[in-house]
């Protein structure tokens, strides 16, 4: 008498399928071998997986590790086994190794203990797997004209979000949310977006979870580029400004508990590489005081040359520096963004006056009274002045200008003293892009856009 294997495999879409229940199919395979004379020694079921792939398919998995103890595997239909040709044909051969064959009850055709069998098989797993193909292209195209028009495509979103009457809203989680990225603008740090959720929310997490909610620009709406797919919970220049911070300001301290204010506003002038900060001490008994370093000469190799020089700056350095120059500074930078923008003001262009020459041009061809060649230049040279009139309306708003407005209001006079280090980093980010330094200790300062 042969030993037998039952297996039975269901997707997740098919469960309300009763044709391909598990019980029905473990009763036909029952049946089976009750006909045939097949004892059967032991029954895997995979319950709601694919048959894309075998790892995913642990019963299936287990099976495989128990051929030697059984002569036939039996299922009732192709599709229950495979949909992959590559899969299919590795089973074949590790079925081989063991000297078990298996067959499919309901489809004749499909055994392998037969040449004819084994042909068949090969032949409905190509079919088979161009079905599933064709299958998953057909479900993407679905769900990709679903989200284009703002429909649902699964039931579980990002944290601040729920699905209500087949719609995206956002739910209590979402001033969470604001919350932290309004922390992480303001502070720079997520330890102190961390901090703030434990807090107020009783929420604890890991710092990957915290990164995790910053990088997903959904929070903005946008999902897979369809724009409003979502509710907004932030502004996209709130996102924009948290990634800017993850990752241009993502320093790592060389002190546990030190806040560095200039942490990631500083670069190398000879590599562009942001200065990392560390508190040395230079003799025992001394006093710490933090500097910023680019040491990347010594990760010289050969010809592959990362800096030409090693130098460093105290941060007290940069600050004077800062508080006795940025006032002036800021006033020559606003007179330089204020003539830009007056330039920008004299070139824009007006679209309705182009498009008025457009129509006139074009009757004046209709009308016979200018050539094909002088139709075609005058149109191209105008369709040119539109597209900078499309270009103009994309760009990106003016800066804002309040940091700079506070520093000439006397702001470093009278508040920037009673700052903690935090606060102190926090404004410092908000005016500055970033601060050339070099070897001398020469500093240009690049203020915000």
């Amino acid at each position: 008498m042969l030993r037998g294997f039952l297996y039975a495999r269901i997707s997740v879409e098919e469960r309300n399928q009763k044709k391909y229940s598990i019980p029905a199919q473990i009763a036909r395979m029952e049946e089976h071998c009750r006909v045939n004379h097949i004892k059967i020694c032991d029954t895997f079921i995979d319950d709601g997986i694919s048959a894309a792939t075998i790892k995913k398919r642990k019963e299936l998995c287990r099976m495989l590790d128990s051929l030697d103890n059984a002569d036939i595997v039996l299922f009732t239909q192709l599709d229950r086994f495979s949909r992959n040709v590559l899969d299919a044909n590795r089973l074949l051969e590790q079925f081989e190794k063991h000297n078990v064959s298996f067959r499919a009850v309901d489809e004749d055709d499909i055994d392998t203990s037969t040449a004819d069998g084994r042909f068949i098989f090969n032949l409905k797993v190509n079919l088979a797997e161009r079905e599933r193909i064709k299958t998953s292209e057909r479900i993407k195209a679905v769900n990709e004209f679903k989200r284009k028009n703002k429909q649902v495509t699964f039931g579980v979103g990002p944290t601040g979000y729920e699905v209500k009457d087949h719609k995206w809203v956002t739910n209590e989680k979402a001033t969470m949310i604001y919350d932290l990225f309004d922390t992480y603008i303001k502070t720079g740090s997520r330890q102190a977006a961390r901090e703030m959720l434990a807090r107020k929310y009783d929420y604890d997490c890991e710092p990957s979870t915290v990164s995790h909610f910053l990088s997903q620009k959904c929070y903005t709406g946008e999902y897979k580029g369809i724009p409003d797919y979502y509710p907004q919970i932030i502004t996209i220049e709130m996102w924009k400004e948290a990634e800017r911070l993850r990752k241009e300001m993502c320093v790592r301290n060389r002190a546990v508990g030190i806040v560095y204010i200039f942490r990631g506003l500083l670069r190398c002038k000879y590599c562009g590489h942001i200065m990392t900060g560390a508190f040395p001490l230079s003799k025992p008994g001394a006093t710490r005081k933090a500097v910023y370093r680019c040491a990347r000469k010594a990760n010289n190799i050969g010809e592959k040359i990362f800096c030409t020089e090693i130098h460093q700056i105290r941060e007290e350095v940069v600050e004077a520096y800062l508080l006795e120059n940025v006032e002036k500074q800021i006033k020559e930078y606003m007179i330089e963004i204020a003539q830009e923008e007056s330039k920008k003001q004299e070139k824009k262009i007006d679209a309705a006056s182009i498009k008025n020459k457009l129509t006139k041009i074009k009757d004046l061809y209709l009308a016979d009274m200018i050539q094909l060649s002088d139709y075609e230049k005058e149109y191209k040279s105008l369709t040119k002045q539109l597209e900078e009139v499309d270009k103009q309306k994309t760009k990106k708003a003016a800066p804002d200008y309040k940091p700079f407005k506070a520093v000439l209001s006397g702001f470093l006079e009278n508040e920037y003293k009673d700052f903690t280090n935090e606060q102190k980093r926090y404004f410092w980010q908000s005016l500055i892009d970033y601060i050339e330094v070099d070897k001398q200790k020469n500093m240009t300062i690049y203020f915000r856009r």
